[in-house]
C-alpha cells in the first residue's frame, strides 16, 4: 500500500496485487510474476485494527515513502464581470486570459493590489490607448513630438527627455527604452528593432501594465505591487501610487509617508491641489477622473472581500 497525507491525516491507499503463476517441472504452480495496480482511492488509515482470520491482529505499517500534498497557494484572479463592472466595458475574453496570466506571472497575488493595478491602468489608458498620445496622436516624428510634450508642460503636465520611438506604451506606460528593453527580455522576446514603444504597445499592452506594477522600482518598497502588500489598499495608497504613476512632485516624500501612515489630507479638484501637513502640492496629472476611477473599482473590491 502507499501512504498519502491530507492536512496531518495519513491513509493508505488500495492498490491490486496481482500474481502471475506458471506450472514449474514438477507439475506444481509457481509464481513468476507480480503486477501493482494502483487504484488511487482511500482505503484504511493508519489508526485501523485488522484482524487475521487465524487469530491475532494486524496493525498497518508503510515503507516510509510519503506523498504530501501541499496547501493551495492563494492567488487573486478577476472575473469577467468583474473588470466590466469596473469600467472595462468591452473586454474580451483572451484579454481576461492574458491578464490573469500575467498576474500569475508576475507575481500580483492579492486582491487589494490586483484591483488598485487595475483602477491605474483604467487611469492611465481606458485599457484601449497603448500608446503615449493616443487616442489624439497615433504617429509621431522628431517635429510632432516636441510640439505635443510641449503642449503637455504648458498645461501642467511632467514630462520626462524621451523620444517618440520610447514614448510610452502599454495599459499602464513603461517609458524610455532602458525599462522597455528590460521588460522584453523578461518576456523573452526577441526584438532588437528600433521603436520598441510600438511593438510593445501593440503586442503587450496588458502585460507591460503588470510588469510596471510588479517589477518596476518606484517607491521605498520597491515596486507597487509591494508597496500596496505592506500598506494596503486605501484611498490614501492610492493617491500615492497615481503620483509615481503620473505626476510626482519634488519635495513631496515626507507628505506622503505621513498620507501612508494615516494623516489625514485634502484634495482640491477645482484648484488641482492636495494639502497635507499645512503644505501644498499639486495633484497627479488628471487626478479627477483617477480618483473617480478608484471609488468605482474599489466599490468591486469591497465585494470581493
Amino acid at each position: 500500500m502507499g501512504q498519502l497525507q491530507v492536512e496531518g491525516t495519513e491513509y493508505l491507499k488500495k492498490d491490486d496485487a496481482i500474481m502471475v503463476f506458471d506450472t514449474g517441472e514438477d507439475g506444481q504452480a509457481v509464481q513468476v510474476d507480480s503486477v501493482i495496480e494502483h487504484r488511487g482511492v482511500e482505503g484504511i488509515t493508519m489508526t485501523s485494527v485488522l484482524f487475521c482470520k487465524h487469530g491475532g491482529l494486524i496493525m498497518p505499517v508503510t515503507s516510509g515513502q510519503t506523498v504530501v500534498v501541499p496547501a493551495k497557494e492563494e492567488r487573486f484572479q478577476f472575473t469577467k464581470e468583474q473588470l466590466i463592472a469596473c469600467g472595462w466595458e468591452n473586454v474580451t475574453d483572451g484579454e481576461l486570459e492574458k491578464l490573469n496570466k500575467a498576474l500569475i506571472d508576475f507575481k500580483v497575488v492579492s486582491a487589494e493590489s490586483a484591483f488598485m493595478m487595475f483602477a491605474t491602468m483604467l487611469s492611465e489608458s481606458g485599457c484601449e490607448n497603448a500608446l503615449e498620445g493616443q487616442p489624439r496622436i497615433n504617429e509621431f516624428d522628431d517635429l510632432s513630438w516636441e510640439k505635443y510634450k510641449a503642449e503637455l508642460r504648458a498645461n501642467g503636465n511632467v514630462v520626462g527627455d524621451y523620444g517618440w520611438k520610447e514614448r510610452g506604451a502599454g495599459y499602464i506606460q513603461l517609458t524610455g527604452e532602458t525599462v522597455q528593453r528590460a521588460f522584453l527580455e523578461r518576456m523573452e522576446d526577441p526584438y532588437n528593432g528600433d521603436r520598441p514603444a510600438e511593438y510593445i504597445g501593440m503586442k503587450y499592452p496588458i502585460e507591460a501594465a503588470v510588469y510596471y506594477w510588479s517589477e518596476v522600482d518606484k517607491t521605498s518598497k520597491g515596486n507597487l505591487n509591494a508597496y500596496i502588500e505592506e500598506y494596503g489598499a486605501t484611498e490614501g495608497t492610492f493617491l500615492i501610487t497615481q503620483y509615481f504613476t503620473n505626476g510626482y512632485k519634488e519635495g513631496i516624500d515626507e507628505s506622503l509617508r505621513n498620507i501612508r501612515d494615516g494623516k489625514s489630507f485634502q484634495t482640491n479638484i477645482e484648484t488641482g491641489k492636495l494639502i497635507v501637513d499645512g503644505k501644498i502640492f499639486d495633484l497627479p496629472n488628471g487626478w479627477k477622473e483617477r480618483e473617480e476611477i478608484w471609488e468605482k473599482v474599489n466599490e468591486e473590491l469591497q465585494k470581493y472581500e
